[in-house]
């Protein structure tokens, strides 16, 4: 077909395409909005509103809103408000809101609102507000809150974090001088701290933190 397609329902797609509209296609790349039955592949970028009955598959970025049934994986960043079924892969970066029925894993960096039904894996840091089910795990450095129905690991801490953790909350590595940690649940690890029901580091840290916090806002909005 031509390179650009135009439908008053699926709006502008730009990229050579191939398969049966309204239930499985594959693009070079996306931009506009497309509704698939059971599968989208995407061998570029993909932009725009985007809904998937089972299964999408993108090679590049992704971003813009996207819902998908059943699975989904993302060869670059993703980036918008993505909602999965069941599991979620990335071998880049995650931003955004996100919202993953069973499993999510990022090789890379996590950041924004994160919601996982059952496990969270981040190859890398993890930024923001993240609620999972069971299982959260951080092999980089963890900033924000974390709330889990089971257990929270994270390797290390960038300025603050503060985790919930039914199970248990734990950090390996801590840094004396730049850290606040706040760890509520039945076990908590800090370093070499433990702690039932409740572990707290570096609490006199936390002024310049809310200051370095609150300043770096004000010098932004400048």
């Amino acid at each position: 077909m031509a390179d650009t397609i135009e439908n008053k329902i699926t709006g502008k797609i730009t990229g050579n395409f191939k398969g049966i509209p309204f239930v499985y296609s594959k693009y070079n790349r996306f931009n506009g909005i497309d509704a698939n039955i059971l599968y989208k592949g995407v061998d570029g970028n993909s932009k725009g509103v985007d809904i998937t009955g089972l299964v999408k598959g993108v090679k590049g970025n992704s971003k813009g809103v996207d819902i998908t049934g059943l699975a989904k994986y993302v060869g670059g960043d993703s980036k918008g408000v993505d909602i999965t079924g069941l599991v979620k892969g990335v071998d880049g970066n995650s931003k955004g809101v996100d919202i993953t029925g069973l499993v999510k894993g990022v090789d890379g960096n996590s950041k924004g609102v994160d919601i996982t039904g059952f496990y969270k894996g981040v190859g890398g840091n993890s930024r923001g507000v993240d609620i999972t089910g069971f299982y959260k795990g951080v092999d980089g450095d963890s900033k924000g809150i974390s709330i889990t129905g089971g257990i929270n690991y994270s390797k290390g801490v960038k300025d603050f974090l503060i985790q919930y953790g039914t199970l248990a909350n734990i950090v390996n590595e801590v840094n004396p001088n730049k850290n606040f940690i706040l760890q509520v649940g039945l076990f908590n690890k800090i370093a070499d701290k433990y702690s039932p029901f409740i572990n707290i580091y570096g609490i006199k840290n936390l002024p310049k933190l809310i200051k370095k916090t609150f300043g770096k806002n004000k010098t932004e909005g400048k």
